[in-house]
């Protein structure tokens, strides 16, 4: 068995987009959503961003953590071994229902994600576009383990 560089390690994970939703929930909540932010953080996963979805993340985060801890997100949101950043403006797709949620589908779309993880009922109602399953975070935890997911 040969070893993997840390490169390929990264390309060998599941690319997901996280839905604001998620990550409120996860913060406030814990459960599910916790358990896929902490599949992020500990590099099971490799979460895909635009800036448009790295900048509400930081507006929301701003009214749930501390000032000191912000810099420590914009640097998980920065992180290019946890992070793939997408530039999805060539690209704008008109999917869902409430036009502010098309980012979602633009940058999972850009990055060659695998799953959009949300509670959103509109990023929901999509099911699958374009090869992506719009999942909770219950039904995409169920999926990564039963592959063999840790």
């Amino acid at each position: 068995m040969t070893k993997r560089s840390r490169k390929q390690e990264r390309l060998l994970r599941w690319k997901i987009v996280l839905d604001t939703s998620v990550l409120v929930a996860a913060l406030g909540w814990g459960g599910a959503a916790l358990d896929v932010l902490n599949l992020w953080k500990t590099g099971h996963i490799q979460l895909v961003v635009n800036d448009d979805i790295a900048e509400e993340y930081l507006e929301v985060l701003e009214r749930w953590v501390q000032r000191t801890s912000l810099a420590y997100w914009r640097l998980w949101f920065s992180h290019p071994a946890k992070v793939t950043r997408v530039h999805s403006f060539a690209r704008r797709f008109e999917a869902t229902r409430d036009v502010t949620d098309n980012k979602f589908v633009d940058a999972a779309v850009a990055g060659e994600a695998r799953y959009v993880i949300t509670r959103d009922k509109d990023l929901l109602s999509l099911g699958e576009f374009r090869g992506i399953q719009f999942v909770e975070p219950k039904r995409f935890l169920a999926a990564f383990r039963s592959a063999g997911g840790s």
